[in-house]
This record gives structure tokens, C-alpha cells and sequence, in this order.
């Protein structure tokens, strides 16, 4: 099953980047498009397969799926220009997440006060600040690839760092 989605997927991308001239379309977006048609056609035509089956599995994730991700991308980041760059990684990695998830979840937890329908507490406020704070670069550093910056380059080393030590 797996094989025959990312085969779908490589389809799919090859005939939009090349049949339809969609080449600046990244590759991600192509699969969560995907992804969200297989996924709402299944929806249509057996809802139960979809409540049954095809439900997100947190362990699988969690210590089968994740551990290669963070080690490949260990394994690929230019590790002279890492240790060049640890501090502001550092910096960006803690605090900004920090900062941003505090900032996030302290604006919703208000702007949920001014309306008259549900109002979130204080702690899912904050909950939602830190999930929506933790980015996933994979289309950022794909643009930066296609204009020509360097994985050698601090701005690609922050964000590729950055993004190593939040998902680690």
C-alpha cells in the first residue's frame, strides 16, 4: 500500500510539473493535495474503511516513522556550517518557538474572549500556540534550493537546523 501511494504520488507530481507546467508547484503540496483527494474520495465512498482503518496511529509515528526523518536529516546537514551557526540555531530552536508559541496561544486565548461563541481556556490556548508555532520548513528550503542557495549558506543552515532540533 505504501509503495503503490508513493508511486501515485510520483505520478501525480510528473504530470503536474511536466503535462500541466506546474513546475513551481513544490513537491509537498502536491502530496498533502493528494493525500486530502484520496482521503475525501474514500470519505464518499466508504466512510467506514476511513473510521476503521485508515486512523492516524500516534505510536507509528512517533517510533517508526520519525527516528529516520530527524537521522537522515542528521546524516545530510553540513556539519562544519552547524557548528559555524549552533547559537542562532539554538536561539531560533528554543526561544523562538518559545516566543511564538506564547505569543500564539496568548492571541487566541484573547480574541476568543471577544466573540460570543466558544471560548478556549488558557492551557488550550497555549496547546494551540505551540502546535501551530512548530513549522515544518520542507517547502521553505525547497525554494531556496531552486534559486540557487547553498546548503553551505547560514540562511539554509538555520532554517534546516532550526527544523532538525524541534522535530528531534
Amino acid at each position: 500500500g505504501i509503495v503503490g501511494v508513493l508511486v501515485f504520488c510520483s505520478m501525480v507530481k510528473s504530470f503536474l510539473h511536466q503535462g500541466m507546467g506546474l513546475e513551481w508547484l513544490p513537491d509537498a503540496a502536491i502530496y498533502v493535495l493528494v493525500g486530502a483527494l484520496t482521503g475525501g474520495i474514500l470519505r464518499i465512498v466508504d466512510p467506514d474503511l476511513v473510521a476503521e482503518r485508515l486512523t492516524f496511529d500516534n505510536d507509528l509515528f512517533l517510533h517508526i516513522l520519525l527516528p529516520p526523518i530527524v537521522f537522515q536529516s542528521a546524516l545530510k546537514i553540513d556539519k562544519h556550517s552547524f557548528r559555524r551557526d549552533l547559537f542562532p540555531i539554538l536561539a531560533f530552536a528554543i526561544l523562538g518557538t518559545v516566543m511564538s508559541s506564547v505569543a500564539v496561544g496568548l492571541i487566541t486565548f484573547y480574541m476568543t474572549k471577544l466573540g460570543n461563541g466558544v471560548r478556549l481556556p488558557l492551557v488550550d490556548s497555549l496547546m494551540f500556540g505551540s502546535l501551530i508555532s512548530s513549522i515544518d520548513p520542507v517547502a521553505t528550503l525547497g525554494i531556496l534550493s531552486s534559486v540557487g542557495v547553498s546548503q553551505r549558506d547560514t540562511l539554509y543552515t538555520l532554517i534546516f537546523g532550526e527544523s532538525l532540533l524541534n522535530d528531534g
